[in-house]
């Protein structure tokens, strides 16, 4: 996943203001009237709002009518004062969606050794500002493992929000304490698991249930599968990036490093650092699996 080509880097020493000159985030939104436009052409006003940038007008959701839009900027003086207290900095923000979400990505705060063979794996604070509804505010890791690459999204906590669209007095400083404390055990957790996992071995044929059951069509034999499930098998018995490593030859940690690697590289489209940043997606199904897997391999 190539940062640089979704968002803009940012210096070192840059202001919050400054950094929102920088990615070309001084744009607003603001509330509009909603209306309905019937068959005939009459234009009946609805009971929601709609939130548009004031740059353009572009309509960005549709929401009730306590909300409180939280601005580009005061989003990234959050996430900077976030990063202050860890004792990191903003690398990468932006936008992504047409604005629909904002995302600032910190300089890797720890590095991991799964296995302590050289298999280097990368964390990075993120922080995604929707201004759709019901979407909200997250705090999330971006794990990267250096052979390839390779990045997923992982949520710090479920539901936790530094900032909330209808209660803007959670942006607090307690909330920025939470999230960070929160931000470190799950990097914590990581580690742990991904070595445990590592440590884990697994035959071409286990993988090729766990893939299947996951991924693919039991009913079917293992030659008309989709290519995802051909391609990732493919990926653990040898084609994988960085496969020279111990800690993925035949193991669980190996198997589902073969799904993010397909994410990521793989797979025809390969818009998926763009799908994963904005709607977590990958991320989402990433996870599932690892807990597919350590339900699977470690209890």
């Amino acid at each position: 996943m190539k940062l640089e080509n979704l968002l803009t880097h940012i210096p070192a020493g840059l202001t919050p203001s400054e950094i929102v000159k920088k990615a070309s985030l001084e744009w607003g939104v603001m509330e509009c009237e909603g209306y309905f436009k019937m068959p005939e052409g009459e234009m009946i006003k609805t009971a929601r709002k709609s939130i548009v940038r004031d740059d353009n007008l572009t309509e960005l959701t549709t929401a009730k009518a306590k909300w409180n839009p939280l601005q580009n900027a005061d989003a990234i003086a959050t996430f900077y004062n976030f990063c202050q207290r860890a004792g990191t900095s903003i690398e990468y923000a932006g936008e992504i969606c047409g604005g629909r979400r904002i995302l600032a990505i910190a300089k890797p705060f720890a590095e991991y050794d799964v296995k302590k063979v050289g298999d280097l794996v990368n964390a990075r604070a993120a922080f995604i500002s929707s201004h759709e509804h019901g979407v909200g505010h997250k705090v999330c890791l971006l794990l990267t493992r250096l052979a390839c690459t390779n990045g997923a999204f992982k949520q710090v906590k479920a539901n936790l929000q530094i900032v909330n669209h209808c209660n803007p007095s959670l942006q607090t400083m307690g909330n920025i304490e939470a999230a960070l404390k929160s931000c470190w055990k799950t990097w914590e957790n990581y580690g742990e698991e991904a070595d445990k996992l590592a440590q884990a071995p697994v035959t071409a044929e286990q993988a090729t249930i766990q893939v299947v059951k996951n991924f693919g069509d039991p009913s079917l034999p293992i030659d008309e599968q989709p290519a995802f499930v051909q391609d990732v098998l493919n990926m653990f018995c040898g084609d994988m990036i960085g496969s020279e490593f111990s800690s993925v030859f035949y193991t669980a940690w190996g198997l589902l490093q073969s799904v993010v690697e397909y994410y990521n590289h793989r797979q025809k489209y390969r818009s998926s650092a763009l799908a994963q940043l904005s709607t977590g997606y990958v991320g989402q199904k990433v996870s599932a699996f690892q807990k597919q897997l350590v339900s699977a391999y470690l209890k």
